[in-house]
């Protein structure tokens, strides 16, 4: 079989998977409510040069967002061993709450 012919049958029979794909994707319903939210980290704040409390404030307030995702990082809660230290995610949460906003928090290191 010449080339050309080997060429054309793989392009057909790429075409025609790209079709069926889409064609499936485009079957797929959309839901009827999307919620949307931010996730929000005291860490990644200060290191652009923010103040964090100012930052998630604004988020809260001037944005309105209402559904958010709070990082606590382990090494900010437990600085030394058996010391901890909560009043940042304290605050997040009490503000969250305040505004009536969901929060998941997401704990790791």
């Amino acid at each position: 079989m010449p080339w050309w012919k080997i060429i054309l049958i793989a392009l057909a029979v790429k075409i025609t998977l790209l079709f069926l794909i889409i064609v499936f994707l485009a079957q797929k319903e959309v839901p009827a409510e999307i919620t949307y939210g931010m996730s929000f980290n005291t860490m990644y704040a200060t290191e652009l040069g923010l103040d964090w409390k100012e930052t998630y404030d604004a988020l809260l307030n001037d944005l309105g967002v209402r559904h958010l995702r709070l990082a606590a990082h382990w090494p900010m809660v437990e600085p030394v061993d058996g010391v901890y230290n909560f009043v940042e995610l304290d605050y997040q949460i009490a503000e969250a709450e305040r505004v009536g906003a969901e929060v998941v928090l997401a704990v790791g290191r």
